[in-house]
């Protein structure tokens, strides 16, 4: 005889349950994408305001005359630091390469980098908490899926000496990124400024002139 399998419809606190935790997580993903947003536009004004303290002297020296002048000048300097930046984020990136392939040649170990991921043996994932989310619990919720518990744990943040290579590797990764993060937001923040700036402070301003007499 057949067995027909039915899954048990859930019941009105169950249905309640699982509509707070998918509006909990609508807004948690809101509120992160705003805090991100808020974190890049936060950045990339205050990097963009250093033009003022770069530019400032040409504009009361009067070196410069006309908008095209001063954007050429104040995009050399946003550049020349922008090469400083990325030289220093680029070089933590190359030390990390340097010494992962140079630790597999030295070592003769070439399965490094295809362990460097692994949270079972020797990988940076060790030391992070790593949960199931391909088999994640979920629930009908009228008709749609959605997510009723939180995954199964997989691992649990340790130390394993055998992967200090590999905590190493990851922090020269990590630094590296956040470098090339900082320079990027940096670069844009110099150049929209400067675009903002470059007419605006050769205008001609009566309402200026009139509080100066």
């Amino acid at each position: 005889m057949m067995l027909l399998l039915t899954t048990p419809t859930p019941t009105i606190n169950q249905r309640l349950e699982l509509l707070y935790l998918l509006i909990a997580l609508v807004l948690l993903a809101l509120a992160l994408v705003g805090g991100i947003g808020w974190l890049f536009e936060t950045l990339i004004k205050k990097y963009g305001d250093q033009v003022d303290a770069e530019t400032w002297k040409i504009y009361e020296t009067r070196t410069v005359n006309t908008p095209k002048e001063f954007a050429k000048i104040a995009f050399k300097k946003s550049h020349r630091q922008a090469f400083k930046d990325y030289f220093w984020a680029l070089l933590t990136i190359g030390l990390m390469l340097g010494l992962l392939y140079g630790y597999m040649a030295l070592m003769n170990d070439p399965t490094l980098i295809q362990d460097l991921f692994n949270y079972e043996t020797r990988g940076f994932n060790t030391i992070f908490p790593i949960f199931d989310w391909a088999n994640i619990p979920t629930s009908n919720f009228f008709g749609l899926n959605i997510i009723s518990d939180w995954p199964t744990l997989l691992n649990v943040p340790r130390f394993v000496p055998e992967a200090t290579i590999s905590y190493v590797i990851f922090l020269l990764s990590l630094l590296g990124g956040l470098l090339l993060t900082r320079s990027t937001l940096a670069l844009i923040g110099r150049t929209l400024r400067i675009q903002n700036k470059r007419n605006q402070i050769f205008m001609k301003n009566l309402d200026e002139v009139a509080k100066k007499l």
